[in-house]
């Protein structure tokens, strides 16, 4: 077995190919529903899909399997505790690696920075909630781990160029 070595890189992006292709079905389904829930979630899903691509565009082929695995695990880590508060250092400690590092890291493999993925992920969440609940935007600002429902909403109409609330009535 000695010279034997397994690519992980290719295995991460096949995965994620497999998953782009379920979350295509999820669109089309939702779609056959022809109402406002299933053109939301549509919509939903296609932001999902475009953070699938994201990943497989900026996994390079010089990445170690070692980088990969660290952005495996910190974006698994968000993907669990997005809705609370989330430190740079905390994310460092989690991979045993800098803060600077990390950034580094992130950077070259996403193309982001990892408080921007987080906001992305709480985004992500929050419109999820907004089609799916009739809960107050208030509250959704907090479950997705905001602790200021006006700084919410301005993120919010940052990344998807209108107010949850306007979201929420399409």
């Amino acid at each position: 077995m000695a010279g034997l070595k397994f690519d992980t890189t290719k295995v991460n992006v096949y995965h994620n190919w497999n998953n782009i292709d379920s979350l295509y079905k999820k669109i089309f389904l939702s779609l056959k529903t022809d109402n406002d829930t299933g053109k939301l979630t549509a919509s939903n899903t296609l932001y999902e899909i475009i953070v699938e691509l994201y990943k497989i565009l900026h996994t390079g082929q010089n990445d170690t399997p070692k980088e990969s695995q660290i952005i495996q695990d910190v974006t698994l880590y968000i993907e669990e505790h997005y809705d609370r508060t989330i430190s740079l250092e905390e994310l460092a400690e989690l991979t045993a690696i800098t803060p600077q590092y990390l950034c580094r890291l992130f950077k070259k493999h996403m193309n982001l920075r990892p408080f921007q993925y987080i906001t992305m992920k709480r985004i992500q969440h929050a419109k999820k909630l907004l089609s799916s609940s009739s809960l107050s935007v208030n509250h959704i600002a907090e479950l997705v781990g905001f602790n200021d429902c006006s700084y919410f909403c301005a993120v919010f109409k940052k990344y998807e160029k209108i107010s949850p609330s306007e979201f929420r009535g399409k």
